[in-house]
C-alpha cells in the first residue's frame, strides 16, 4: 500500500514578520512581502517523521536559527495528515493514477474528474530518507513568484513628484525611485494590498517509500 502524507505550512518572516505560505518543500523561503529569503530545509526531515510517527496532527517548531546564516527563523506552523492521497486543488476530487507514476518523474498530470494540471517531481534528497516523490507542490518559492509575476498584470502609477506614468508590478519594492525624475516612491498600502493579496496556504503531497 501506498503511503502518504500531505502537508500545509506557513512560517513567519523573520525580517518583516509577515506571513509565508509555504506551498511545497523548499530549501528557501522568500517573503512576497519584504522580498527576504530565509534557510528552511533544516525543518523537512522533522516534519516527514513527526508525520510517520502520529499520523494527522498539528503543530509548530520553535524559533531556530539557521547554522548557514546565523539568522533567526520564526516558528514553521504545520498540518500533516498521513495517508491522505492527493486532492484535486481544483474540484476535490481524489486523484487517480497517481500511485503509477514513477518515482523521478518529472512534469505535469492531470485530475480525471475535471481535467486540472498538477506538477509531480522528484521528492529533494534532503527532505527524508523514505520520500521518493512530491504532487500538487512547488519546487522554490522563486518559482511560485515567477509564476505569480507571469499571471499578474502591470498597474499603471503617476508618480506624485513629476507625474510620470510608472507600471507597477508584484515584484516591485514597496519603495521604488521613479524613472523618470529619480524621486523615492512610497507605494499607497490600497495598491500594494492589490498587488499582494492574502495568500491561503495549499497542500502538498509526499509520497513515500
Amino acid at each position: 500500500m501506498t503511503r502518504w502524507i500531505a502537508l500545509k505550512a506557513r512560517a513567519d518572516c523573520p525580517e518583516c514578520g509577515q506571513p509565508v505560505m509555504i506551498n511545497g518543500p523548499w530549501a528557501n523561503m522568500r517573503c512576497p512581502s519584504c522580498q527576504s529569503k530565509s534557510p528552511i530545509a533544516y525543518w523537512w526531515p522533522k516534519v516527514v517523521e513527526n508525520a510517520l510517527e502520529k499520523g494527522a496532527k498539528g503543530r509548530n517548531f520553535a524559533t531556530k536559527f539557521a547554522a548557514d546564516t546565523g539568522k533567526p527563523v520564526t516558528a514553521l506552523h504545520y498540518a500533516v495528515n498521513r495517508d491522505q492521497p492527493p486532492i484535486c486543488s481544483s474540484c476535490d476530487a481524489v486523484l487517480e493514477g497517481v500511485d503509477a507514476i514513477a518515482a523521478g518523474t518529472d512534469g505535469s498530470f492531470h485530475c480525471a474528474a475535471c481535467g486540472a494540471a498538477h506538477e509531480t517531481f522528484p521528492a529533494p534528497k534532503n527532505l527524508h530518507p523514505g520520500a521518493e516523490q512530491i504532487f500538487l507542490g512547488t519546487r522554490s518559492s522563486e518559482q511560485l513568484a515567477e509564476a505569480a509575476q507571469k499571471d499578474a498584470k502591470p498597474v499603471l502609477f503617476d508618480c506624485t513628484n513629476c507625474g510620470g506614468n510608472l507600471k507597477i508590478t508584484s515584484a516591485t519594492t514597496r519603495i521604488l525611485t521613479c524613472g523618470y525624475c529619480e524621486a523615492d516612491l512610497f507605494l499607497p498600502q490600497a495598491l500594494w494590498s492589490a498587488l499582494h493579496p492574502v495568500k491561503k496556504r495549499r497542500a502538498f503531497w509526499v509520497r513515500m517509500r
